[in-house]
């Protein structure tokens, strides 16, 4: 095994390392965000902080938990 070769691995050309980890933190966010709407209106778990502006999300405009 010591003669075995080793690759390093390198970005494919014309992508920018940036925009991938933009992603990435959207991918993560996006997560956040359903998994908060989720334990809000599908499991009743009241949060404050996240329904307390309805008006910065268009979504939650018309939406109230099923609790209430």
């Amino acid at each position: 095994m010591e003669n075995e070769r080793r690759v390093q691995q390198k970005a494919p050309a014309g992508r920018y390392a940036l925009l991938d980890e933009l992603r990435g933190l959207d991918l993560v966010s996006m997560m956040l965000y359903h998994a908060c709407w989720d334990m809000m209106f599908l499991f009743g778990i009241w949060m404050d902080w996240y329904a307390g502006m309805p008006e910065h999300c268009p979504q939650h405009s018309n939406l109230k938990p099923l609790h209430e």
